[in-house]
């Protein structure tokens, strides 16, 4: 079972340093991920879903453009 799942990584440090998590256990079922055109919401969203399931947790995605 995973114990956390990363959220934002600094690219500027080597390795997971001054990166941000979620503890599994404190996450819920509702989010939301809102940002300008081509900021990577996508990228996060499939990362995010994939990291819920790996940790056992069922979820409903959806995306929307316009």
């Amino acid at each position: 079972m995973v114990e956390s799942i990363l959220i934002a990584k600094n690219l500027q440090s080597k390795g997971l340093e001054n990166s941000t998590f979620l503890l599994s256990r404190m996450a819920n079922r509702h989010g939301l991920i809102a940002s300008v055109s081509g900021a990577g919401k996508t990228v996060t969203l499939l990362m995010a879903s994939r990291r819920t399931f790996l940790s056992g947790c069922a979820g409903v995605y959806g995306g929307c453009e316009g």
